[in-house]
C-alpha cells in the first residue's frame, strides 16, 4: 500500500456564497472531472491542474478521487482504491490527504497539481493527462464494500499554463524585468446527470440528450482548438463516437469527393482522448473559425449485465502566442425539462417521488430504464 499524507499543496477555505451568474446545476455525489494535466504542451506551455472541491451539505463530507490516464487504455483497473485518493488512511486508498476527510458543511478544498503532487510520481509518462472522477459521501460512512451515504459537492479545475511575461522594472526607467505568471481556464465537473446518454431520448417531444455540441472552434496562426472526450460508462462498456466538425453556416465540412468530413472514435472503458489542433491536424481542414463539433454515439459494447454508456466532452480555444486557453464546455441541443433530465419517481421506481408530478414520455422520466449512476466506488 502506497498510502502517502501529501497536505502542503492543500488549504482548507470557508465557502459563504456563491455568485448567481452563469448558474447551473452542478451539485452531485458523483462528479466526472473531462481532464486534468501535468504535462509540457505545444510552444513551450506547461500545464498543471488545481482541483476545487466545496461541501454543499449541511453536514461533514468525505471525498475520494480516481485518476484515468489519456491516450485510449482501457482504464477499468484505475478505478481502485490502489490507485485513488481519499482523506483516511485506514480505507485502503493508494494516496491519503486528511483535507479530503470531514470537509465541514460550506467548506472547500483546494488540490494544487493534483496530478502531479499524487499520481505522476508512480504512473509518470501516463500522469500527463486524463480525466478524474470524484465521489462524495457522508463523513465517515464509507465501508469495506464501498457502500457510503451518497452526500453533494461542486468541483471545478483551473487548469493553467506556467510561464513569464517582461514587465517594466519600478527601479529603472525603459528597462522590463521577467516575472513568472499563469494563463489558465476553468473546467467545470461534470454531475452524472448531465452526461450524454443514448437511451435519453424522446422523438415525440423532440428532446435528445445522446450527443453534446462545442462551440466556437477556430484554427488559424493566432488561435488553436483542441477537443477532448472521456468515456464515463460503466468500467465494462466500451463506447464508440462520431466527431463531426460543421462550418459557420452550419453545413458540413466536405472532402474533395463531396462526402462529410468525421471522425469515428472507440473509447474503451473509462479511456480518454485528446486530440490537439483537431481541425487542421486530425481532420486536415484547412484554418478556420467559428466551427462547431457534434460528438454523438455510434455504438457501445459491453460485458455488464446492466450497462450504463455514457460520455462527456470538452473543448479548448488556445492562443498560440501566449497560450492562453479558454474553456469551451459542452451543451445539449434541447432545452432544459425538469420531467426529462431527473426521473421523477422516487428509488423504488415506482412512485413518483415527494412533490412531483407524473412523469411525461420522456425516458428521463420513465420508470423501467431509469437512469442511474454509472460508476459505483470500489470496495478494498
Amino acid at each position: 500500500m502506497k498510502a502517502a499524507l501529501r497536505g502542503a499543496s492543500v488549504v482548507v477555505l470557508l465557502w459563504i456564497a456563491a455568485s448567481p451568474a452563469l448558474a447551473s446545476f452542478q451539485a452531485s455525489d458523483l462528479i466526472y472531472v473531462p481532464v486534468a494535466a501535468h504535462n509540457e504542451g505545444v510552444e513551450g506551455s506547461l500545464w498543471q491542474t488545481d482541483l476545487y472541491i466545496t461541501n454543499v451539505e449541511d453536514v461533514a463530507v468525505d471525498v475520494a478521487i480516481f485518476f484515468f490516464p489519456s491516450g485510449l487504455l482501457n482504464n477499468a483497473s484505475y478505478l481502485s482504491r490502489s490507485h485513488g485518493l481519499a482523506g483516511r488512511s485506514d480505507q485502503g486508498f493508494a494516496y491519503v490527504n486528511e483535507a479530503l476527510a470531514d470537509i465541514p458543511a460550506g467548506g472547500s478544498v483546494l488540490l494544487v497539481d493534483v496530478v502531479g503532487e499524487y499520481w505522476f510520481a508512480d504512473l509518470e509518462s501516463l500522469a500527463t493527462l486524463g480525466g478524474m472522477v470524484v465521489f462524495a459521501y457522508e463523513a465517515g460512512s464509507l465501508d469495506a464494500t464501498g457502500n457510503r451515504v451518497p452526500r453533494n459537492v461542486v468541483v471545478h479545475s483551473r487548469t493553467s499554463n506556467l510561464t513569464t511575461i517582461y514587465v517594466p522594472d519600478p527601479h529603472l526607467e525603459g528597462a522590463f524585468t521577467e516575472q513568472p505568471t499563469s494563463y489558465a481556464q476553468t473546467v467545470h465537473g461534470v454531475p452524472w446527470y448531465d452526461l450524454a446518454d443514448p437511451s435519453a431520448i424522446d422523438e415525440e417531444l423532440g428532446l435528445d440528450f445522446t450527443y453534446q455540441v462545442l462551440l466556437g472552434a477556430t484554427e488559424s496562426e493566432a488561435l488553436r482548438f483542441n477537443l477532448g472526450i472521456f468515456n464515463a460508462s460503466d468500467p465494462q462498456t466500451s463506447i464508440t463516437v462520431k466527431v463531426q466538425p460543421f462550418q459557420a453556416d452550419g453545413t458540413p465540412f466536405l472532402t474533395e469527393d463531396e462526402s462529410e468530413i468525421a471522425l469515428s472514435v472507440t473509447l474503451p472503458p473509462l479511456a480518454h482522448i485528446q486530440y490537439n489542433r483537431i481541425l487542421t491536424r486530425t481532420l486536415e481542414i484547412d484554418e478556420t473559425e467559428l466551427a462547431s463539433f457534434r460528438v454523438s454515439f455510434v455504438s457501445w459494447t459491453t460485458s455488464s449485465p446492466e450497462p450504463k454508456p455514457a460520455f462527456t466532452c470538452y473543448g479548448s480555444v488556445v492562443d498560440a502566442l501566449s497560450n492562453d486557453p479558454t474553456t469551451v464546455q459542452p451543451s445539449f441541443e434541447a432545452p432544459y425539462d425538469v420531467d426529462c433530465v431527473w426521473s421523477v419517481f422516487d428509488d423504488e421506481g415506482g412512485q413518483p417521488a415527494p412533490g412531483r408530478s407524473t412523469p411525461g414520455s420522456c425516458k428521463r422520466g420513465e420508470p423501467g430504464p431509469r437512469r442511474t449512476r454509472p460508476l459505483a466506488m470500489p470496495g478494498r
